[in-house]
């Protein structure tokens, strides 16, 4: 019986070890993954200006190998659900800076992130990756993400002020 005890010991520790090293080599796979996507035809992201994201976007919209690179791109975001995902996404190509300069609706002085082809393919993969994802749901996203990307950039200066203020009181 103790001999039996021991054996099982022995096969659920290297089962153990087993699975931990398997779990190792997928995160190792992943990363490697997502660092190998072609991304030849795609500027670094996130972009800061307005300009910069509209000659992408027109170039987007009349190049396929560009807009399949950035689908792939957009594919390997991480999330576990829509908001996420969707917040990921836009982050990852569009600035806060910049996200202050675009508006959901469109007005005269900013543009409708609605009309850019970003924006689509987002849209597209999010559907894709997850399909209980609804176009109201998404929607809503962007628009909460657009309107509060002051907010963001305002609370990043003033903890980047108070940080700097700290280091000069502790000198």
């Amino acid at each position: 019986m103790q001999k039996s005890e021991e054996s099982n010991k022995k096969i659920v520790t290297k089962l153990t070890e087993e699975i931990i090293s398997l779990r190792t080599e997928v995160t190792q796979l992943k990363a490697r993954d997502l660092f190998e996507t072609d991304r030849s035809l795609l500027p670094s992201f996130p972009f800061w200006e307005l300009t910069a994201l509209k000659d992408f976007d027109e170039k987007l919209f009349l190049d396929d190998k560009m807009r399949a690179q950035l689908k792939c791109v957009v594919q390997k975001i991480g999330g576990e659900e829509v908001p996420v995902f969707v917040r990921l996404a836009l982050k990852q190509i569009v600035s806060d800076e910049l996200a202050i300069n675009l508006t959901w609706r469109g007005t005269s002085e900013k543009p409708s992130i609605q009309n850019f082809a970003v924006f689509s393919i987002i849209k597209d993969v999010c559907h894709s990756k997850f399909q209980n994802s609804t176009d109201y749901q998404i929607n809503k996203i962007v628009q909460q993400h657009f309107l509060h990307a002051r907010d963001r950039v305002l609370k990043r200066k003033l903890s980047s002020e108070n940080t700097r203020g700290n280091l000069r009181l502790s000198n």
